[in-house]
Formats: C-alpha cells, structure tokens, sequence
C-alpha cells in the first residue's frame, strides 16, 4: 500500500540531497525526529512532555524495527483522525510545495547545516531556556546559557576521573551555537528564562 509512495519519496530524497543522504541512517532519524517534534509543538505539547517521554522509553528495552515503522504510521493516521486532518490533503499540499528547483535548492542547502542557527528568544515562553554556572572538566567556572534537549545518565569521555556513572544535562550552547553535555553535580544557580 505504502511501497510506490516509499519509493518515490526516496527518489525525491536522492533527487534532492544525494543518494548518500538517502543512505545516512544518523541523518534520517535527525530529519524524522524534526519533523515529529514541529508536529507536537503545533498541536500544543511542551518541551517538558516531550522530555518526560523520551527519558521513559530510551530507558526500556529496544523493540523491533519493522514493528516500531507500524506502530507509527497507525498512531500517525490515529492522530490525524483525532484531529480531523485529511492526509490525503496534507500530503498532497506538502509534496507540491517541495517540488520547485528553487525550494529544493533551498532545503538542501538548510540541510548542509551541521545545526541550525537557534538564537536566543525575544519573548519570554517563546522556549525553554536556562541559565547557570557551571565548573567544566579543567575546573573553570563560567556563566552558561543553554536550551535544554534531556537529561542522560552515564559516563562523559571530558570526565574520566568519574569511574561511576553521572546525571548529565544534553542542551545547547547559545552562545557557542554547539550542542554539549552539562554534569548535573557541576551546574549552580540554575535559572529558568522563558520555560515552557
């Protein structure tokens, strides 16, 4: 039923970013993983439901591939039911929109991005942001801005000392533009700007 549409869209992919971008599993996940994020946020889910789910389940065993793709295309077609969205429609509009040389030109080259360009907000609640002090590996103190993506528990290669496992914080640097890990432990006066 899907296996046309699959293939064509492939083509587009290869069309428009390269067969090697088709390929990059790191990168397909990354794209996916956008777009289910934007889809959450228009319908009203926060940054802290969406964190709060994502430590519950990559803290469960990892389940089978082809059974994750079904359960997402039949959760998928269930929320667009919910939400009264003809996916015939939404499909039909998004794939017209991206046809055009100059907007395929236009994604591809937004694509190449290592990371997106995220500035800070004008407007408080416009995104969850925090601010803290927080001692790095060589024991520097520095003021840190950063939107916060989720917590992780584990070992960091910049703190080897540290032969038990720690809470860290994965967020992004504003001021650095770069995504980093935070060691929970080391992070004081923590200040909340704009949170959702």
């Amino acid at each position: 039923m899907f296996k046309q549409l699959q293939e064509k869209i492939g083509d587009w992919v290869a069309g428009t970013f390269g067969y090697e971008v088709l390929a990059d599993k790191q990168e397909r996940n990354a794209r996916f993983f956008e777009e289910v994020v934007e889809l959450m946020q228009v319908r009203g889910m926060t940054v802290a439901e969406m964190v709060a789910i994502i430590h519950d389940k990559m803290t469960k065993p990892v389940g089978e591939l082809d059974q994750e793709v079904g359960g997402v295309l039949i959760t998928f077609l269930a929320l667009c039911e919910s939400g009264d969205v003809d996916v015939d429609t939404a499909y039909a509009n998004e794939w017209n929109r991206v046809q055009p040389m100059e907007v395929r030109n236009r994604i591809a080259a937004k694509s190449a991005l290592k990371l997106p360009n995220y500035e800070a907000p004008e407007e408080d609640g416009k995104i969850g942001v925090i601010e803290f002090e927080y001692v790095n590996h060589e024991n520097k103190r520095g003021k840190r801005r950063i939107v916060p993506l989720y917590p992780w528990y584990g070992n960091s290669e910049w703190y080897p000392k540290y032969r038990h496992a720690e809470w860290f914080i994965r967020g992004l640097d504003i001021e650095k533009n770069v995504v980093r890990d935070f060691m929970i432990d080391r992070m004081a006066f923590v200040d909340h700007m704009g949170a959702r």
